[in-house]
């Protein structure tokens, strides 16, 4: 499994309505948010895959960044639950 940090730029009028169906699709993995924009995932699939899956009920001018975690991560005023979360899965 590999671990996906996900930037997710809506530029739309309709953002709410948007941010929800990319909840919506990002639900469908093992995930954690970060912040509003700021999601990571742990999947099998390719972040190539991972970005067609999240870009299919997104507004075309969406912004959308998908990058698999590294070797090392650092962090500061994380919830203990988000850390949790973090240490078992980067």
């Amino acid at each position: 499994m590999t671990c996906y940090i996900i930037i997710y730029c809506p530029r739309n009028k309709e953002e709410g309505y948007f941010l929800n169906k990319f909840i919506n699709n990002i639900s469908k993995y093992e995930y954690i948010d970060l912040s509003d924009r700021v999601f990571l995932i742990v999947t099998d699939d390719s972040a190539l895959v991972v970005r067609d899956k999240m870009a299919r009920d997104l507004f075309p001018e969406d912004s959308l960044f998908i990058l698999r975690s590294g070797t090392e991560a650092a962090w500061k005023e994380i919830e203990e639950e988000r850390v949790e979360w973090l240490e078992k899965n980067l």
